[in-house]
């Protein structure tokens, strides 16, 4: 190598931000329902399906028996792990802004399974602490603040069919991540009475 690609790659190192040489390390492609009843908002359904290379490193690390499948005790560790022992490690890739204001919830109801394809699957609800009306702008959505996660949401959502609701999934101008360099989607979805 020339002295003067050396300094040229030199510099570029020492110069462009460590964060813009970094990229997701896992995709999490999503589902979304909202369950309304008597015109509220009281929780969403959710539907996440790992990509195969991290599904594979949760084969290798929840296979505790080492017979290369996932048994039900199995599962139901990750399960007591993930959404019992430790639920606010999940909290910080959900954005749940709705008629304006960031609510509380809990998750409920989680199940883990392999597809066929060996792709890892979590479904969950996100039960909010107080029902939110359903008429008003809603915005919610995931992402991870560092983008090691990659969240691929869907932009077709299963709404009830009593509802005067539209929705779209966009990028959300009013949020930044990733060091300013990414703005991610999520849905605004906007309700009459």
């Amino acid at each position: 190598m020339s002295k003067l690609k050396f300094y040229f790659f030199t510099l570029i190192g020492i110069f462009i931000p460590q964060v813009l040489m970094a990229h997701p390390h896992i995709w999490v492609y999503t589902n979304v329902m909202p369950v309304i009843e008597n015109g509220f908002i009281k929780s969403f359904k959710i539907h996440w399906n790992f990509d195969e290379v991290y599904s594979a490193t949760f084969i290798q690390e929840a296979d505790t028996n080492f017979d290369g499948k996932i048994e039900e005790s199995e599962v139901q560790h990750t399960i007591k792990t993930v959404f019992e022992d430790d639920p606010q490690s999940l909290y910080p890739f959900m954005y749940m802004h709705l008629n304006g204001q960031s609510q509380k919830f809990a998750l409920f109801n989680p199940k883990i399974w392999l597809s066929d394809d060996e792709t890892l699957n979590y479904s969950f609800e996100i039960q909010f602490k107080e029902p939110v009306p359903v008429v008003g702008q809603h915005d919610f959505g995931f992402f991870d603040a560092e983008f090691y996660v990659s969240f691929e949401q869907s932009y077709e959502m299963k709404l009830p069919k009593d509802t005067k609701c539209t929705y779209e999934l966009k990028e959300n101008l009013n949020i930044s991540i990733y060091d300013g360099l990414v703005n991610p989607e999520t849905y605004k979805m906007n309700c009459e009475s």
